[in-house]
């Protein structure tokens, strides 16, 4: 499921990690997340290597890919490697854009093997710690997710400017 996530960028990877630490525990459920977020993106770089911008096109927003598509040629690698770090940014679109640059795919694995598993690791121990939970704390967690899940729907946009603005002022790494 976390492969395929990748993939249908538009479906939330932390749901599928906090299921995973629910259903297998935190350290099992992060394993698991994070092979599958890594052969997620192997299958997506090498689709979008092999098919190129057409697809992508059809996937991601003119201006969305328009501004991944500039961030990428000024930052590089670093642009991806928090990408994949930090919270609120498109992860998933960043990936498919990732595919249509001349980073070697090696270096693209590398900053997803670096930069997703923190995430993971947050999601999948909320999701087993969860487990642990009684009735009115789990309704409390969902409470905040829920809360969450509508900040971010309403301010996700705005939040997602102002983090990647932020990158563009980190330092560029060496490809």
């Amino acid at each position: 499921m976390q492969a395929g996530q990748v993939l249908l960028a538009p479906i939330p990877g932390h749901l599928i990690s906090m299921a995973s630490g629910y259903l297998l525990g935190a350290a099992w459920g992060t394993f698991f997340s994070v092979m599958g977020t890594l052969a997620g993106s192997l299958l997506t770089f090498w689709l979008v290597r092999r098919y190129g911008r057409p697809i992508i096109e059809r996937l991601i927003s003119t201006a969305t890919l328009a501004h991944l598509d500039e961030m990428a040629s000024r930052r590089g690698l670093s642009f991806f490697l928090l990408i994949f770090l930090l919270p609120f940014v498109p992860d998933d679109i960043a990936c498919l854009a990732a595919g249509l640059t001349t980073i070697p795919i090696p270096a693209l694995m590398l900053a997803v093997l670096i930069g997703r598993p923190p995430g993971i690791l947050v999601s999948a121990w909320l999701g087993a710690t969860a487990a642990e939970l009684g009735d009115q704390e789990r309704a409390l967690l969902l409470a905040l997710y829920a809360l969450a899940t509508v900040l971010v729907a309403t301010y996700g946009e705005r939040l997602q400017r102002r983090v990647l603005e932020w990158i563009e002022r980190w330092p560029r790494l060496r490809q």
